[in-house]
């Protein structure tokens, strides 16, 4: 039988320069090797939500209103800012005979008219502006003077609505008012698609001038 020679022992110097080469091979092995982190994805939290804020709508804007009014030698001129609140109306007269006059108002809305008339036919005007409907109430207004024989500015007095029996029952709107031959016209609409109309006559009472009530129709 074949016998391999032993062998010789190895120089402890190469077994030292042996296992130093080694441990070498074996580091940049290691150092080739990539190993891949781990990836966490935090998940941050969501801003949160903004409320949402509703935008304001601007006051309708309306024209400033003026107007000038003559009759019967007297002049009316009518003018108002038409502010979105606090609004007013100033009343300038000629040819009265105890002079020039002005009167300034508060009233609850827009000018949104203004006539010139003489219904209870004595030979002096009378202004009347008309203040639109309110958009909660749609009850609309009257501001009215009569020249009081053509000296001086008097009020004129227009009774609530719910003074004249039944008048306000269905009530929708909104409400008009306007000068109509020689009475002045109430007009609005009513449940069930009608329009309620009433017509008042002007008269001079005990207290001052005032409206009553003359007529009512329904159509």
């Amino acid at each position: 039988m074949f016998r391999a020679p032993d062998a010789a022992p190895m120089d402890p110097r190469a077994w030292n320069v042996l296992l130093v080469s080694c441990l070498a091979l074996a580091c940049a092995a290691c150092g080739r090797r990539q190993v891949a982190p781990t990836a966490v994805q935090e998940a941050l939290p969501s801003a949160p939500p903004q409320p949402t804020v509703p935008a304001t709508a601007p006051a309708e804007a309306t024209a400033p209103f003026n107007r000038t009014l003559e009759l019967q030698g007297i002049r009316f001129v009518v003018d108002s800012p038409n502010r979105a609140g606090g609004n007013t109306v100033r009343i300038a007269t000629e040819g009265l005979a105890n002079g020039a006059s002005i009167i300034d108002r508060d009233i609850p809305g827009a000018v949104v008219g203004a006539d010139v008339g003489d219904l209870d036919a004595d030979g002096s005007p009378e202004i009347y502006i008309h203040v639109g409907a309110s958009p909660s109430t749609g009850r609309a207004a009257l501001v009215a003077y009569t020249a009081n024989r053509g000296k001086s500015l008097s009020d004129i007095y227009l009774p609530p609505l719910e003074d004249a029996p039944g008048a306000a029952i269905g009530f929708v709107g909104p409400e008009q008012m306007a000068v109509v031959e020689s009475s002045l016209a109430r007009r609005f609409p009513i449940e069930g698609g009608r329009t309620r109309q009433l017509q008042y006559r002007l008269q001079a009472g005990e207290a001052g001038w005032q409206f009553r009530l003359a007529r009512t129709d329904e159509f």
